[in-house]
């Protein structure tokens, strides 16, 4: 199993979050000594995704699923969205990877 561990704390000042920085936090952990990254989680952080894909060519990033359910919720009529939550928590809540393709092909089904 895999730990998980803050690597870090980082303040930015008044330019806030910017690609400038999030590429100096990326290219910092390289030279701490983390070598091989599988995959970043975030929120849509300006820059980011394309310091990770500079510093860390081979690892993928990812919007995590509390950013991805409320885009995805703020696409829809506010009627539907109780309904629309309740199908991506069947996908992104699923216990196997079995259930989660099920889990989406009936929220394709529902929602195409």
């Amino acid at each position: 199993m895999v730990g998980r561990e803050v690597l870090g704390f980082w303040l930015f000042g008044a330019e806030g979050e910017s690609g400038r920085n999030w590429r100096q936090v990326v290219k910092e952990l390289r030279d701490r000594g983390v070598r091989e990254v599988k995959v970043f989680i975030s929120d849509e952080l300006p820059g980011i995704e394309d310091a990770v894909r500079e510093i860390f060519p081979g690892a993928k990033w990812q919007l995590c699923v509390l950013h991805t359910v409320r885009d995805s919720l703020a696409k829809v009529r506010k009627a539907d969205r109780e309904a629309l939550a309740r199908d991506l928590k069947a996908v992104y809540g699923a216990d196997t990877v079995e259930q989660a393709y099920e889990a989406l092909e009936a929220l394709e089904r529902s929602w195409a």
